[in-house]
């Protein structure tokens, strides 16, 4: 299994102490990538599919970069987005 399908308690838990705004829009994020951690979304998935306004999405994105656990980049009406390897998720856990 990919690493980036692999969520650590603690890149969740970061996530709902700093930013709970956004913990829905990462698992949405690690819901759709592939393999490598990446995934291409379009204005209108995020309006139609996903039920989110683009500004709300976004501004979540941009939190979630403050967090260090993906990066995007912006263009007219898409967003590419890449998660960040989580060093916890292949911690050997007892």
């Amino acid at each position: 299994m990919s690493n980036f399908l692999l969520t650590s308690y603690h890149t969740l838990d970061t996530i709902a102490r700093h930013c709970p705004t956004a913990l829905s829009t990462y698992i949405v994020c690690v819901g759709r990538s592939n393999d490598v951690g990446q995934v291409t979304l379009k204005k209108y998935q995020i309006v139609d599919e996903i039920g989110d306004s683009w500004a709300k999405f976004n501004n979540n994105l941009r939190r979630l970069y403050r967090e260090g656990v993906l990066e995007y980049h912006r263009m007219d009406d898409m967003l590419q987005i890449t998660l960040t390897p989580d060093e916890m998720a292949d911690a050997d856990i007892h």
